[in-house]
């Protein structure tokens, strides 16, 4: 007999999944299973899994660690750690109840919940009235509002007592409705529009669409990271990039105006659809609100949605930026949204909220559709898991050259800017520029460069987190004064 046993968790499944009939069930229990396996061989952890009426009994010597993992796979209801078990016997129950509770009890009030399945002859009742009795002495009972409830699960021969119920993430298990294609931004919308779909039980990949350079890149792969790292580990998400640069800019000549805004949504629309056929997902997915901006309105939205090929999933529709933002504090991607300067627009003139076609289309005609040949011909794709920290400073922390819009920033040590220093230049000493006490301009570009090569990526690295765009010369500073030396040259 075990008296204590906290290596048991029972997991119950959503009522989703409950629901469904027998085949529909039995599939979707699997899945939620090899997710829990899987997370245990990420995280080395060691685990057996007892199929259960509804129910799921996992048994691991580091039962505790799996707590935070399951809160986050998808079609799991809730989920009880046990602590204790025993034979479906009356005499049994009673003893080992109160061994386990009346501590637990102590100068509270209290109520016995008893569930039954299987076949055992234990009545469900009498536990209920027997073991409440037997604890009476420690506490008081009340069945309405207890401060701790007494649950006591009789499957078939073995008991599980528990009395902490922690809720799941609901939903069905991740990938067993297909998949669709999220445009991130990184911002609080896409990301939470993104979750929302992959707790339906859809795998979910990711279309950027870049108007603001490699930082912004770096911080919107930041995001997904994050919700994959928490809610997508049950399958293997993609990210693609596209520059949408060039198209920004045509459209801005072709189209501008109040309608250059509904056009670059449309242009977006249009590049996901086309990526989203060749991987053959099933839907688009976005997250817009109505009426959040102006090209959110109905008959914008009507006017732009025209470009999609696939269905599109808008989750947030009806929901407030409130209600968004706290969404986005549960699923994880609040701190970094916060900090990412966001490029969705062109600027100019106010959009349009109208839905005019006559605003939209003639300019629309003037584009090459080579621009979204060259665009998607040029995508980058990577494997979110595979991205770490090493990634992330490799590739988007350097710049080779400095860019024409861009203030340079010198970060050398006083005695070391007498020698040289770049033309037109602006001193910030290091510790200045990383704590923050000098504000930069979230509008501008700047590179910054240091006399050995280790400190400017430190601190570009630092600023982009805070949401600037700003990026290290590559080199000491030897290799920066040649740089300076072609450029200005050139």
């Amino acid at each position: 007999m075990d008296k204590v046993s906290p290596g048991i968790i029972l997991i119950r499944y959503s009522s989703e999944v409950v629901i469904k009939g027998r085949p529909a069930k039995a599939r979707f229990a699997t899945r939620v299973r090899r997710h829990i396996r899987k997370l245990a061989r990420l995280n080395q952890l060691e685990c057996e899994l007892i199929k259960g009426f509804n129910c799921l009994v996992l048994k691991s010597p580091q039962a505790e660690e799996f707590i935070p993992l399951l809160k986050r796979v998808f079609g799991i209801g809730l989920f009880c750690p046990v602590v204790g078990t025993c034979g479906a016997d009356l005499d049994e129950i009673l003893k080992v109840g109160l061994e386990i509770f009346r501590e637990r009890i102590q100068g509270k009030t209290y109520a016995v919940r008893a569930k039954k399945v299987g076949t055992s002859s234990v009545p469900r009742r009498q536990v209920e009235i027997q073991l409440g009795s037997v604890l009476n002495p420690f506490g008081t009972v009340n069945l309405t509002e207890p401060e701790v409830t007494v649950h006591v699960d009789v499957n078939n021969d073995e008991v599980l007592f528990y009395c902490q119920r922690i809720r799941g993430a609901g939903g069905l298990p991740c990938g067993s409705q297909g998949s669709a294609l999220a445009l991130m931004s990184g911002g609080f919308d896409s990301a939470v529009a993104a979750w929302r779909i992959m707790r339906r039980g859809v795998a979910v990949h990711f279309l950027f669409c870049n108007l603001g350079g490699a930082a912004y890149e770096r911080s919107v792969l930041q995001v997904t990271k994050v919700l994959c790292e928490l809610w997508g580990r049950a399958y293997y998400p993609r990210f693609y990039s596209v520059d949408f640069g060039q198209i920004a800019q045509e459209l801005r000549r072709e189209v501008g105006g109040a309608g250059q805004q509904v056009a670059l949504k449309r242009k977006m629309y249009e590049v996901a659809s086309r990526l989203g056929e060749e991987l053959e997902v099933d839907a688009l997915i976005t997250g817009e609100a109505i009426g959040q901006v102006s090209s959110q309105v109905l008959r914008n939205l009507k006017l732009i949605e025209e470009k999609a090929t696939l269905p599109v999933l808008r989750p947030l529709v009806g929901m407030d930026k409130e209600e968004i933002m706290a969404e986005a504090k549960h699923v994880g991607t609040a701190v970094l949204s916060e900090k990412i300067r966001e490029f969705c627009g062109l600027g100019g003139e106010k959009p349009m909220i109208s839905g005019r076609r006559d605003k939209v289309e003639p300019g629309e005609a003037r584009l090459s559709q080579e621009l979204v040949d060259d665009c998607l011909e040029n995508l980058k794709k990577r494997d979110i898991h595979a991205v770490d920290g090493v990634t992330l400073r490799k590739d988007f922390l350097f710049v080779e050259a400095v860019p024409s819009e861009a203030e340079v920033i010198d970060c050398q040590e006083a005695h070391m800017r007498r020698d040289w220093q770049w033309p037109r230049s602006t001193h910030i000493d290091w510790e200045t520029l990383v704590s923050g006490t000098q504000k930069l301009d979230k509008t501008k570009v700047y590179v910054v460069y240091c006399t050995y090569g280790t400190k400017a990526p430190l601190a570009a690295e630092v600023l982009q987190l805070q949401g600037y765009e700003v990026y290290a010369l590559r080199g000491t500073i030897n290799q920066v004064r040649e740089l300076a030396t072609q450029t200005l040259t050139h």
